[in-house]
């Protein structure tokens, strides 16, 4: 009951005991014909006498109980004795909400967020903020996170300086948890905020981010992905095939046909067994965790008939040596999978589509790139080669020229790409014209002496004496995407968690200076909620949530 309510009430039961103590006071005047009135009155005035004591408690409690604060600005943030967590709330939501009494509970409603992030996240998570009144009443009002912003942890006030806009923000002491979370936070930069749960007086943040380590079972939804088919090796010509295929066709690549030089046998001692050598052990372990039967239901279904044969022996092996699979092995199964995904994929595969994305390391692919770069010139000089702009180049192959050319700038490596240049005929006085079909001999006395040289030797060993420009700005891209696949990480995100402790303070900031409307309770907070249809929300991390 809010204070208006009370006060009805408490009249209310003032009006009733007084009509009781008018009955009891004239009860002899009336007692012949209600023998037990003076007994009935005198409990509507034991009762009404209790209402009246609760409800005065209840209207004492509510004037003398604290308040959410709201101020104009975050406040003072003591390093390394305090964090501030901020969720950032829309002005509208900031003005229209009348927190009134403190808060004493915040949860999240899964069940609304999920609803409300929709197949593509264009939405936000919905709060459940719950705020007592009184002795015994509470509150709960939806509130709707500002999705246009980003949640965040404050450490300092240099931090707390970047921070703007209106929010609510919760202070608490800093503690081993928080310092842990803030280390993890330094050194992972897919880590995303997502928001706050308040229970018990202590505060829990959630937080998203990229699993760097593939899981069995997201493994498992990788194999069964369908991509395309670039060696059009499949029997029946398909265009398209399970990653599962590619990986195994990867793996037994070099397996001989026949079982007895397969396994050890009368003629093929155990060191000297294909399936006793690294890439046998591995291909071993890779089918006692993903089987055919598991993936395409049958062997039979490997469109690349050759490789039918040779996993039917793997399986006679595994049945007959009763062998079980090894957990140990598997980071090297996630790291080859998720490398065969990225090379395969329509997107992920082309040097057109080279993006910043997050590393296994934590950090973005460009600054990974840039410490390579630092750190060896045969990554400088391949940079340098796959960013050589020829007239015909489209604008997608453009833009990953100009990430690579930043990066090379940004370390002091320009003058390669200036070499580069000159050799491929982009200077007046160039050797080859520009020429994409021009002939280039690594002899060439014109070579030695180069920064770009020791890349140049790299690419020596896989394209031979001489090969076109193209094809040796194909080779020094395809470099590059090979440390691109090696260290990327898939999508796969996580929900964690991680308990703040006990609150000090929790209050609103509008971030400026706005008009407050507490003229009503009674308001709606969230948005229209669209409703996810066709299972899209199932591979969003939020169908998670506890």
């Amino acid at each position: 009951m809010n204070k208006t309510q009370s006060l009805s009430v408490l009249l209310t039961c003032f009006l009733i005991f007084a009509a009781a103590a008018l009955l009891y006071r004239f009860r002899n005047d009336i007692s012949g014909s209600y023998p037990y009135l003076n007994v009935a009155a005198i409990l509507i005035m034991a009762v009404m006498a209790i209402a009246m004591l609760v409800t005065i408690v209840h209207i004492a409690m509510m004037c003398s109980q604290s308040y959410t604060k709201i101020e104009a600005a975050l406040p003072s943030i003591e390093e390394g004795k305090q964090v501030i967590v901020f969720v950032p709330l829309t002005e509208n939501t900031v003005r229209r909400l009348n927190f009134g009494n403190e808060i004493s509970k915040i949860e999240c409603d899964d069940r609304a967020s999920i609803l409300n992030l929709g197949p593509k996240r264009e939405k936000s998570i919905v709060l459940k903020v719950t705020r007592k009144y009184g002795l015994c009443s509470q509150k709960t009002v939806n509130v709707g996170v500002d999705g246009s912003r980003k949640c965040a942890v404050l450490f300092n006030n240099q931090q707390a300086a970047q921070i703007e806009g209106p929010g609510l923000y919760c202070i608490t002491k800093f503690n081993k948890n928080s310092e842990k979370f803030r280390s993890q936070y330094q050194d992972d930069a897919s880590m995303n905020i997502e928001y706050v749960e308040m229970e018990g007086g202590n505060l829990l943040m959630y937080y998203t981010y990229y699993r760097r380590q593939l899981s069995k079972d997201y493994m498992d939804f990788l194999l069964h992905k369908k991509v395309e088919d670039k060696s059009h090796t499949a029997s029946d010509g398909g265009d398209t095939i399970t990653l599962y295929e590619v990986v195994l066709r990867g793996l037994l690549r070099s397996c001989p046909s026949s079982p007895t030089l397969i396994f050890p046998s009368d003629d093929c001692q155990d060191s000297e067994a294909w399936v006793n050598s690294g890439d046998g052990r591995l291909a071993l372990s890779f089918l006692l965790h993903f089987s055919p039967a598991s993936i395409l239901s049958s062997a039979d279904r490997l469109k690349d008939k050759t490789l039918v044969q040779k996993v039917r022996l793997f399986r006679d092996y595994i049945i007959e040596k009763d062998l079980n699979p090894n957990d140990d092995d598997l980071p090297v199964l996630g790291d080859k999978i998720k490398y065969k995904f990225f090379e395969t994929h329509d997107r992920l595969s082309s040097y057109r589509n080279l993006e910043n994305r997050f590393t296994t390391s934590g950090r973005s692919f460009l600054e990974l790139l840039s410490d390579k770069v630092r750190e060896d010139d045969i990554v400088a000089g391949m940079l340098a080669l796959a960013a050589h702009q020829f007239q015909d180049a489209i604008e997608p192959e453009t833009r990953s020229n100009m990430l690579l050319k930043n990066i090379l700038n940004a370390e002091g490596k320009h003058d390669m790409v200036e070499e580069v240049k000159q050799l491929f005929g982009s200077e007046p006085d160039s050797l080859l014209g520009n020429d994409p079909y021009s002939i280039i001999t690594f002899a060439s006395y014109k070579l030695i002496g180069l920064d770009i040289s020791p890349a140049l030797n790299l690419l020596q060993a896989s394209l031979g004496p001489s090969c076109t420009l193209q094809e040796l700005v194909n080779g020094a891209r395809k470099y590059v995407m090979s440390i691109y696949w090696s260290n990327i990480v898939v999508s796969d995100v996580v929900l964690d968690g991680v308990n703040f402790g006990p609150i000090e303070d929790t209050c609103l900031c509008t971030g400026r200076d706005i008009e407050i409307d507490s003229s009503s309770d009674d308001v709606s907070l969230t948005s229209e909620i669209d409703v996810c249809c066709f299972g899209g929300c199932s591979m969003n991390p939020y169908s998670r949530m506890r």
